[in-house]
């Protein structure tokens, strides 16, 4: 709580520059708004995303859906508190302040992801993490591994692990995917296809397993003249 508290924060909505006093930071995206205006950002967030766990960043207050309003509650506030600085968004608003680069925080995912890794038969981890389009500056990462089978075609790759999960998550548009192999090896064609039917142009990331990134291309490089969504819609 107090890294926000000590940053210079303004509100994300548009054409509102209040600070500190007036913000509220949501617990499950970190998105953050301002409670001016009989607190219209907070209802209109709650109402766009069902998301309904807020703190009142400069006076650590809760919301209450019962009156509307911003209020202390003992004990509640230490308990949300503590969630907070558990959860990702929190990890991810704190980088996000301390000028932790999303390729940084992508990688980093990825190298996570590839130690969740289910493969007995290769023993060759994979891990994916792919960056949510235009969030950059508060990064939204989904990750994703590969998961083998004993019958082998029924195994699923990384790359589209995390598809599956984005996609499942509500988000269809990615910036980039940062893979991590023991050799930082470059997409299989399958996972390639995959990835081009979301962004045909996505920046492809390769590292090795501890995050020592090794090659980037555009994955319209690595898959040129590919067939897409455009030759069906």
């Amino acid at each position: 709580m107090d890294k926000l508290s000590d940053q210079n924060l303004s509100c994300n909505e548009p054409n509102c520059f209040h600070k500190r006093d007036k913000l509220w930071f949501c617990l499950s995206c970190g998105y953050i708004g301002c409670s001016e205006n009989e607190n219209k950002h907070v209802n209109a967030h709650f109402l766009a995303t069902s998301h309904h766990h807020f703190i009142n960043i400069e006076n650590k207050q809760i919301w209450c859906h019962s009156c509307y309003d911003f209020v202390h509650v003992q004990g509640t506030v230490e308990f949300f508190t503590e969630n907070m600085q558990q959860s990702t968004n929190y990890e991810r608003w704190c980088n996000s302040l301390n000028n932790i680069s999303w390729k940084q925080q992508l990688v980093k995912a990825a190298v996570e992801a590839s130690q969740m890794a289910y493969c007995p038969y290769s023993n060759y981890k994979v891990g994916a993490a792919l960056l949510v389009a235009g969030t950059q500056e508060a990064p939204v990462i989904i990750k994703g591994c590969n998961v083998e089978n004993a019958a082998y075609p029924s195994g699923n790759c990384a790359e589209k692990t995390a598809i599956s999960n984005g996609v499942i998550s509500g988000y269809q548009k990615f910036d980039a995917v940062a893979i991590v192999t023991r050799d930082g090896g470059l997409p299989c064609g399958q996972c390639r296809q995959v990835l081009n039917e979301f962004n045909p142009v996505m920046l492809v990331i390769m590292c090795d397993m501890d995050g020592t990134i090794v090659n980037e291309v555009k994955l319209n490089e690595i898959l040129p003249f590919a067939f897409g969504p455009r030759n069906l819609l």
